[in-house]
Formats: structure tokens, sequence, C-alpha cells
């Protein structure tokens, strides 16, 4: 642009020195160069806080968990130790038929295997597995009905 310097060419920032405004042409461009600054400090304020809102986010489902995974952690692994050299998803599949035969609830059984292992390189939706094998393990215990 005529008229026009470019420092830090380096730099993403976009800085731009007027270096002759003659006539009514240049208030134009003053005011369009204007409103190109304040939409671009406008788009960098909402994306701070698009960032700082997902990291919070983030920071407390991680928390949360952490909180309630442990203790399903710990029932998955004492149902599933017997199980040690069977596939995964065999192990899921046992461990949801012991802990319906003690008597536990479809939410009670679905949480622990929800710290399966592994389970969301193995199933893109560990959510639909979930209930998949507590579904079967229903099943194969006759609990549910045909």
């Amino acid at each position: 642009m005529a008229g026009f310097t470019r420092h830090r060419p380096k730099k993403k920032g976009a800085l731009t020195v007027i270096l002759e405004a003659p006539g009514a042409l240049c208030r134009r461009t003053l005011a369009h160069l204007q409103s190109a600054r304040f939409k671009a400090d406008e788009k960098k304020a909402n994306e701070a806080k698009e960032e700082a809102a997902q990291q919070a986010v983030q920071t407390s489902a991680r928390r949360a968990a952490r909180v309630a995974s442990e203790p399903d952690a710990r029932a998955y692994r004492l149902y599933a130790a017997p199980f040690a050299g069977a596939s995964p998803d065999q192990v899921d599949l046992e461990v949801a038929k012991n802990m319906l035969k003690a008597h536990l609830s479809h939410g009670e059984v679905a949480a622990p295997l929800r710290t399966s292992p592994g389970l969301a390189g193995r199933h893109p939706d560990a959510e639909r597995h979930v209930k998949e094998i507590v579904k079967k393990a229903l099943k194969t215990l006759n609990l549910l009905a045909p």
C-alpha cells in the first residue's frame, strides 16, 4: 500500500504506520483500519475468554473424574483380578457378570466398567460399549427378558 510501512514482519501482529494521510480517502482508510483493529482486539479477547473457560472445564472434569473414578477403579481391579489372562473385553464382561451376581445395580456396574484399562483406545464410543457389556451380562445371567 502506498503511504504505509510495515514493521516487524516476523511477528504475527499487524502493525501498520501511516506515513502520509491526504484528503477524504485517508479518513475512510483510517476509519477502516480503526475498525479492523477493534475487531482484531475483540477477537483476541473472545479467544482468551473461551480458552480460559475451556481450561476451567477441563480442570474441573479431571478433578471430578479422578475423585469419582478412584473407588470405581479399585472395584474394577478387585473383580477383574481372577481374569488376568483374558482379553480386555472378556474381562469387562466377566466383571459385569460378577458385579450383577453380587446384586449391584446397573449404574453401580457401569461406573467401574468405565475405568477399564485402555477402554477409550479399544472403543471409540466407550459409553455405548459399557451399556452393551452390562446388557450382555444381564442377558447371559438371564436377568433380562429376551
